[in-house]
C-alpha cells in the first residue's frame, strides 16, 4: 500500500517496516543506509550519505527519500525519473542529525556554502555544467539564509567578516552566470552577471559574458558599452577587442539596413 507520494507524483512509497519516532533526515545529516531489491545500487549498502552532497538526479531523489523516513524504517520507493523508472528498498539503519540548517549560525552556513562552492568548481572544470549549476545555486541560498541588518549592516556576523560573506555571494552568482555562458542562456547571463556588479562593478569576468550575452541578445549599444568598460580596465584584453571589433560591424550593418529602410519610405512617400 503507497503511504505516501511526492508532490509532483515522481516518487511513490511503501513502508516495508516502521521505524523509531524521533528526527528525520535534513540537510547536512549522516544518513548510514541500505539499499536491496536494486542491483546496480547494492553497492552502496552499509554507506554514510550526507544529505544535501550528493551529485545526480537519483541521488538528489534519494536524499527526498530519506527525508520521509525514521531511523530503522525500511520502506520500498518507486523512482520516476527523466529517462527511466527504478524500484528499490532503502533501509536507514543510522542517522546523525546535524539541526534544521536555518537555525545553524552563520559561521556554519558560511562554511557549508563555500563547500559547494567548492564542489562546483570541480564539477565546472569537468565540463558538468549542470551539476555544478547544482551547487553554486544550493551554495547561494545557504549563504542568502544569513540574516543581515539592512539599515546598519554589522562588520561580521558569528566571527565571519560580511566582506567576505558578499564576496563569496558575488563569486557564486559569476560562476552560476559561467554554467549558463555555456549552455548560452543569455537572458540568464545577464541576470547574475548585473547581481555580480552590485558587489564588483569591475568584474572583468562578468563584463565579457555580459558583453557576449548582451550580443547575442542584439543590445548591441549595451555590449558596446560592456566591452568599452571592460578594455578600460584591460587594454590589453585582446578576446574582449575581438568581440567589440564584431559589436561595431553589427552596429554599422543595423545602421546601414535602417537608412535604407528610411530611404525606400521616403521615397515612396514622395511617389505617393
Amino acid at each position: 500500500m503507497v503511504a505516501w507520494t511526492s508532490p509532483d507524483g515522481r516518487i511513490q512509497k511503501e513502508i516495508l517496516r516502521d521505524g523509531k519516532w524521533g528526527d528525520k533526515p535534513s540537510e547536512g545529516s549522516q544518513c548510514t543506509i541500505t539499499i536491496t531489491n536494486s542491483p546496480f545500487l547494492e553497492q552502496f549498502t552499509g554507506t554514510v550519505v550526507t544529505v544535501g552532497d550528493n551529485d545526480g538526479v537519483l541521488w538528489r531523489t534519494l536524499d527526498t527519500c530519506l527525508g520521509t523516513m525514521f531511523v530503522g524504517e525500511k520502506s520500498k520507493f518507486t523512482l520516476s525519473l527523466s529517462d527511466t523508472s527504478i524500484t528499490l528498498v532503502l533501509e536507514l539503519v543510522d542517522l546523525v542529525f546535524n539541526g534544521f540548517i536555518y537555525n545553524w549560525d552563520a559561521k556554519r552556513k558560511y562554511e557549508l556554502a563555500l563547500h559547494h562552492k567548492e564542489k562546483g568548481n570541480a564539477l565546472f572544470k569537468a565540463k558538468d555544467n549542470i551539476e555544478a549549476g547544482y551547487r553554486f545555486t544550493k551554495a547561494l541560498k545557504i549563504l542568502l539564509s544569513i540574516p543581515i541588518d539592512v539599515e546598519e549592516p554589522p562588520q561580521s556576523i558569528d566571527g565571519v567578516a560580511l566582506s567576505d560573506i558578499k564576496k563569496l555571494e558575488s563569486n557564486l552568482f559569476n560562476n552560476l552566470s559561467s554554467c549558463y555562458f555555456r549552455n548560452q542562456s543569455w537572458v540568464m547571463v545577464i541576470h547574475l552577471c548585473t547581481k555580480v556588479f552590485n558587489f564588483d562593478p569591475g568584474n572583468v569576468k562578468a563584463l565579457y559574458k555580459i558583453g557576449v550575452a548582451y550580443q547575442n541578445d542584439r543590445n548591441f549599444e549595451k555590449a558596446k558599452d560592456a566591452f568599452c568598460k571592460l578594455l578600460q580596465l584591460e587594454p590589453g584584453n585582446k578576446a574582449a577587442a575581438e568581440q567589440l571589433d564584431c559589436v561595431k560591424e553589427e552596429m554599422r550593418r543595423e545602421e546601414v539596413k535602417v537608412n535604407n529602410m528610411m530611404k525606400k519610405m521616403f521615397t515612396a512617400a514622395l511617389d505617393n
